[in-house]
C-alpha cells in the first residue's frame, strides 16, 4: 500500500474510497472540515499529485455522518449514500437524485450582453452655416454641442433625450428640433454574473439576481458549473481544482403555476480557469 499522502489522508479518520473512471476518487473524512462529523469529498490525481479534496454540499452532506458515497450516473448525478442522518447512531442506505427537470440543462443558448449605449442623431438637422447657433444634444442633463451624441445610461429604464438649437452667445435654447422617449430594457434571459478568467482554487461568486424574464412567476435558479457540481441558489461560490474552459449554466425553473405548467430557461457562458500564479 502506498500511502496518498496529507493532501488526502489528515491526522484523523478517512475511509470509504470509491474510484469513479472519470478519475474522481469520492472518500470520507472527518478531518478535512465540512458541515457534519464525517463528510464526503473528492479529489483527482493531477500532475503528479492529489489535489485538495472537494466537499460536496448540503444535502448530500448533512450534519451528521455520511459515511459513503457511490455515484452510479455521474452525469445525472445520482447513486447511493450511507449516513445516520434521520437516527444517531446507526447508518442507513438512501438514494440520491438531482432534484430537477431531466431537460433543463439542453438547449441552453449563450447569454447575451445589454447594451446601454446609443449614438444619437437626426437625419433632418439643417446645415447651420453661423458661429451665432449650434445644435445641442441633452440627455439626463448632460450636454452635447454637435449633431450627434454618444451617450451610455447606467442601465434600463426610461429616459428622455433632445435635440435643441441654441444660441451660441446666450446659450438659450431657440427651438427644440426633436425629442426622443426611450424605454430602454433588459434581453429577457437567465442571466448569469460571473468572472471571465479565473485562477484554480480562486473563489468566484455566480450570481443570478440580474436574470431578466417578464412572464415568470417564483423562479428556482439551478447552477451547472461544468465539473459536476450543481446547486440550486439565486447566489454561490465556487472554485475550480484544474485548468480548463468551463461552461457554466444557469437554470431558471418556475413551476408557480403547477408541475404541469412548470416552464423552463437556460444561459450559459465560458469560464477559463487558468493555473494559480507562481
Amino acid at each position: 500500500p502506498v500511502n496518498l499522502g496529507p493532501a488526502v489522508n489528515t491526522k484523523r479518520h478517512e475511509n470509504a474510497p470509491v474510484y469513479m473512471e472519470n478519475g474522481r476518487l469520492y472518500f470520507a473524512s472527518n478531518g478535512h472540515g465540512g458541515v457534519g462529523r464525517f463528510d464526503i469529498f473528492f479529489t483527482e490525481f493531477l500532475d503528479g499529485q492529489w489535489v485538495a479534496p472537494v466537499h460536496l454540499p448540503e444535502p448530500l452532506n448533512s450534519r451528521k455522518n455520511d459515511i459513503q458515497f457511490t455515484p452510479l450516473d455521474t452525469a445525472n448525478m445520482t447513486g447511493y449514500v450511507t449516513s445516520d442522518r434521520d437516527r444517531a447512531g446507526t447508518m442507513s442506505i438512501y438514494e440520491v437524485s438531482l432534484d430537477i427537470p431531466p431537460s433543463l440543462f439542453i438547449n441552453c443558448r449563450v447569454q447575451e450582453v445589454n447594451n446601454y449605449c446609443f449614438t444619437f442623431y437626426e437625419d433632418g438637422t439643417m446645415n447651420i452655416d453661423t458661429t451665432n447657433f449650434m445644435y445641442e444634444w441633452v440627455i439626463e442633463g448632460n450636454r452635447f454641442r454637435s449633431k450627434e451624441a454618444d451617450y451610455c445610461f447606467v442601465g434600463p429604464g426610461d429616459y428622455v433625450a433632445q435635440l435643441n438649437v441654441i444660441d451660441v452667445l446666450s446659450g438659450e435654447v431657440l427651438f427644440n428640433e426633436a425629442t426622443y422617449n426611450l424605454n430602454i430594457e433588459d434581453i429577457e434571459q437567465a442571466f448569469i454574473v460571473a468572472p471571465d478568467t479565473v485562477q484554480v482554487d480562486q473563489t468566484i461568486i455566480l450570481d443570478a439576481t440580474e436574470t431578466y424574464l417578464t412572464n415568470y412567476g417564483t423562479n428556482r435558479f439551478v447552477w451547472n458549473t461544468g465539473d459536476l457540481y450543481y446547486q440550486a441558489d439565486s447566489v454561490i461560490s465556487h472554485s475550480y481544482y484544474k485548468p480548463g474552459t468551463y461552461i457554466v449554466k444557469l437554470g431558471v425553473i418556475d413551476d408557480s403555476r403547477g408541475p404541469e405548467l412548470t416552464r423552463k430557461t437556460c444561459s450559459f457562458k465560458r469560464v477559463v480557469v487558468i493555473p494559480p500564479e507562481q
